[in-house]
């Protein structure tokens, strides 16, 4: 068993090639697309431009309809590659991530890669393919895993996210609730899988938190292998200064929250987050109150403080919080 061998060929049993679209017979026995539900016969790994694909479905179904994709994502890889090459499956999977993880998603090399290898070998993570039919405009209604391939059944709806702009780069842009409820675009060294911003109501739904209290979403499958290990040492943070060079936060502040996750906060909170802009160094960590409830009262203290020394404020929530972050007293979110 070869290396490639491992990694290509896995579609083999699964659902191949065929009509994409459910069919039904009019009165004249001529086949008419049903406007209800598609199911995908061809995994998704193998759909070219698979976004306006995706929008193509979209746009046949009426709302509410249901659209059915199956797909091999980078976890079956994995557990596949664990039973074909089980002394040695650290080399196979070292083989896919720089052949057909990496060299797809920069651009030098991107196109090369399609021309040598196409679409045969596409390398989806579950949080990516249904980050895209969000994207696209579709609801998860279901995710279901064999072992094989996943398969998942999403409701068209009327909203999508077509306005913003996916990101492949290591450094990626997050929309976040600023000063005066400004939307800003806060940057980040991506410790999750591309397309994984669109899936934050989803999780919070089906997963709920976690039960630290720290406020993080409960198996968040979003996270890079290599994400914790960054976020503990906050290196995934660094870019935000380029938000603060740009004036749109503070080195000291309350951390930038997403809208769905500002809404959950109280509305004395939100007010006051929204008279000053958020901070790279959030008070929680100069206080070292993580947990989700400790965390409200940290800001509470902070702005009560910085509304009656607002310099002085910062230069010592700053001072404690790098304290505590170079005795890994606390790490990033």
């Amino acid at each position: 068993m070869t290396i490639e061998n491992a990694l290509g060929n896995l579609h083999s049993g699964l659902a191949g090639k065929g009509s994409r679209v459910a069919f039904k017979k009019n009165d004249n026995h001529t086949p008419v697309a049903e406007p209800r539900r598609i199911e995908i016969r061809e995994l998704a790994n193998h759909i070219p431009n698979l976004n306006e694909f995706l929008l193509e479905q979209h746009r046949e179904l009426a709302t509410d309809g249901v659209l059915l994709l199956h797909c091999i994502t980078l976890d079956n890889r994995r557990q596949l590659m664990k039973k074909k090459l089980p002394f040695f499956w650290i080399l196979g999977w070292m083989h896919l991530f720089f052949w057909h993880r990496l060299l797809p998603k920069i651009k030098p090399t991107r196109k090369l890669y399609r021309k040598v290898f196409g679409e045969q070998h596409r390398v989806i993570s579950k949080a990516e393919i249904l980050g895209r039919l969000v994207y696209c405009g579709f609801e998860i209604e279901s995710v279901f895993n064999d072992g094989r391939q996943h398969t998942i059944t999403a409701r068209a709806i009327e909203k999508n996210f077509l306005h913003t702009r996916p990101s492949y780069g290591a450094i990626y842009k997050m929309p976040r609730v600023g000063k005066h409820g400004e939307i800003v675009m806060v940057y980040k060294i991506r410790t999750m899988h591309p397309y994984s911003e669109y899936l934050q109501d989803y999780l919070i739904k089906h997963h709920g938190y976690d039960s630290g209290g720290k406020g993080k979403i409960a198996n968040d499958f979003r996270v890079l292998s290599y994400g914790a290990y960054m976020r503990k040492i906050w290196l995934d943070e660094l870019p935000q200064l380029i938000n603060v060079m740009k004036g749109e936060m503070s080195l000291v502040g309350a951390r930038p929250l997403s809208q769905a996750r500002f809404s959950e906060f109280p509305e004395d909170l939100q007010k006051l987050r929204t008279q000053y802009k958020p901070g790279c160094f959030p008070p929680y960590v100069a206080l070292l109150m993580g947990d989700e409830k400790s965390n409200i009262e940290a800001e509470r203290i902070y702005f009560a403080e910085k509304q009656k020394s607002p310099l002085l404020t910062d230069l010592k929530y700053l001072f404690l919080a790098i304290k505590n972050i170079a005795f890994n007293k606390i790490r990033s979110a």
